[in-house]
């Protein structure tokens, strides 16, 4: 490693600096990303949302309050089917499931007239 005229100790520090800036800006675009999606869900424009979710998926990883978004904006429009698909796909990746998340998709679950599977899907076991 070329060091610039650092000392080894100096170049292990500015490497260290890079790593939690690229970290810090991975946050931030998860945070831009989830503020426009949920936007767009609130807005009824589930498709373009899920547009935006899948450029973001090669940034960044998408967050318990990305999927939350888009589960609840498919609910919304009606779309129960994707909303557990992408419910499966959260659970898949190893996101973190909330109570939110889990109750918002039985609510719609219960709302669509589909008890059964609300009550009996165990939402929050799967894990």
């Amino acid at each position: 490693m070329q060091s610039f005229g650092y000392s080894q100790h100096q170049s292990y520090w500015v490497s260290d600096l890079v790593q939690v800036r690229w970290r810090r800006l991975h946050v931030y675009f998860a945070e831009m990303h989830n503020s426009v999606i949920d936007g767009l869900c609130k807005a009824g424009n589930v498709d373009e949302a899920n547009a935006i979710m899948t450029e973001m998926e090669k940034r960044c990883k998408p967050d318990k309050i990305t999927f939350t978004s888009v589960i609840i904006g498919h609910c919304m429009k009606g779309r129960i089917f994707e909303a557990i698909s992408i419910f499966d796909k959260m659970v898949t990746i190893g996101c973190a499931l909330d109570n939110i998340t889990v109750n918002s998709l039985i609510s719609f679950l219960l709302k669509v007239g589909m008890p059964n599977e609300a009550l009996l899907s165990n939402w929050h076991k799967r894990t």
